[in-house]
């Protein structure tokens, strides 16, 4: 961008290369999701005071523990089948809770550089818990029982889920649409940011830790988008694009 300034200045051409620089929402969001994800189990005192075992269970890294299962039960064909047919029983005979059905019977994997990927690859996993713990229960897979997650660390683990899928709400929002959505950005930062500080004080009080980093993140990504004048633009062009419309 700053190359690109010099050029057009010297064409004569006003350009500003911080004023009209576009920061890619989902890349912030990766930002923004990593930092939080790295601070998890670096757990503050005070959720140590207040929840002991909630915080060991943190302290754990109950994401790493699920990835490391995950990797365990995909790792041969026997496994996976194994897991497909322990998941099929417990269906047919009802032994799941509340005699839910399992309907997935397939194990994802997260990619690094998608953070979406992790929260895809929580959510199967407690979605398949019971059946994991129903095939982990057999007498030949008893090598593979100490991987298994304590109780804690599953409710942890959803606490993580939870935090995760308030990013990827807000996210498909701009991703649904298929006009352009610059002049959404700053409107949807600001709300995620509402939505985080909300859940801080709530649902998700001891991930506070790792909500606040998230938030930094993402303040001070909408204090960049704040000085870029292409937002403005579009958000004033957006506006009377909709005017237009009410008005025919």
């Amino acid at each position: 961008m700053q190359e690109l300034e010099r050029l057009l200045r010297e064409h004569g051409i006003r350009f500003d290369r911080n004023g009209n620089r576009i920061r890619c929402f989902p890349h912030v969001i990766n930002i923004a999701v990593k930092a939080a994800i790295k601070l998890l189990s670096k757990t503050p005192a005070c959720v140590l005071t207040a929840a002991e075992n909630y915080a060991e269970a943190l302290a754990n890294d109950p994401i790493s523990r699920a990835r490391k299962l995950v990797q365990m039960l995909r790792v041969s064909w026997p496994r996976r089948q194994g897991l497909r047919d322990a998941i099929k029983d417990g269906n047919m005979r009802k032994l799941f809770k509340y005699e839910k059905q399992i309907l997935h019977s397939e194990l994802l994997r997260d990619v690094d550089t998608r953070w979406s990927s992790l929260l895809l690859m929580i959510d199967r996993f407690i979605e398949m818990y019971e059946g994991i713990m129903l095939f982990l229960d057999k007498a030949e897979q008893k090598h593979l029982k100490p991987y298994a997650l304590t109780e804690m660390e599953l409710r942890v683990l959803i606490d993580i889920r939870q935090f995760l899928y308030i990013f990827h709400a807000v996210q498909e929002i701009l991703s649904y649409e298929k006009t352009p959505t610059l002049s959404m950005t700053i409107p949807t930062y600001e709300q995620l940011l509402v939505l985080l500080r909300t859940y801080r004080t709530s649902d998700l009080k001891t991930l506070a830790h790792a909500v606040n980093v998230a938030i930094l993140r993402i303040e001070k990504y909408l204090a960049y988008a704040r000085t870029t004048r292409i937002y403005a633009l579009a958000m004033g062009e957006s506006g009377l694009f909709l005017l237009g419309v009410a008005a025919t």
